[in-house]
C-alpha cells in the first residue's frame, strides 16, 4: 500500500511539471487567443484555466495530507484527479487544435494576397514586354 502512495506522490510531481509548462504555454498563447475573432477560443482558455486551478487544489491537498490519510484517500483520489487530468489535457488539445486552425486560415489568407499580387505583377511585365518589343 506505501509503494501505491509513494508512486501517486511521484505521479503528482510529475504532473506539477507538466502543469507549470502547461501555464507557461498558455501565457504564450494569451495573446492569440485575445486576438482571435472566435469566442470558442475565449471560452477554451477560461474553462482550460479553471480546470487547471482545481486540479492545481487537489494535488495541494493531497499533498498535505497524512501518509496515512492518503493510503484511505488514495482511490478516490486517483479516480478524480484521472478524471480532471483528462478534461485538461482534452482542452489543451482543443484550444491548440483552434488556434492551429486559426493560424491556418490567416496563412490562406495571406497566400491568397500573395498570389494575387503575384499575378498582377506578372500581367504588368507582360504588358511592359508587350510594349517594349515594338522599340
Amino acid at each position: 500500500m506505501f509503494k501505491l502512495v509513494r508512486q501517486e506522490d511521484e505521479r503528482i510531481a510529475n504532473f506539477v511539471v507538466w502543469a507549470r509548462a502547461l501555464l507557461s504555454w498558455l501565457s504564450l498563447v494569451a495573446d492569440r487567443v485575445e486576438a482571435s475573432p472566435g469566442e470558442q477560443t475565449v471560452l477554451l482558455l477560461q474553462r482550460l484555466t479553471e480546470e487547471l486551478e482545481e486540479i492545481l487544489q487537489m494535488l495541494k491537498r493531497q499533498q498535505a495530507k497524512s501518509m496515512l490519510g492518503k493510503l484511505f484517500t488514495q482511490s478516490h483520489f486517483s479516480r478524480e484527479f484521472d478524471k480532471v487530468n483528462d478534461t485538461v489535457r482534452a482542452l489543451k488539445e482543443a484550444l491548440r487544435d483552434q488556434l492551429d486552425t486559426e493560424a491556418q486560415i490567416a496563412q490562406e489568407k495571406v497566400l491568397t494576397t500573395i498570389t494575387g499580387t503575384t499575378f498582377r505583377i506578372e500581367q504588368k511585365i507582360d504588358d511592359l514586354g508587350i510594349q517594349v518589343r515594338p522599340l
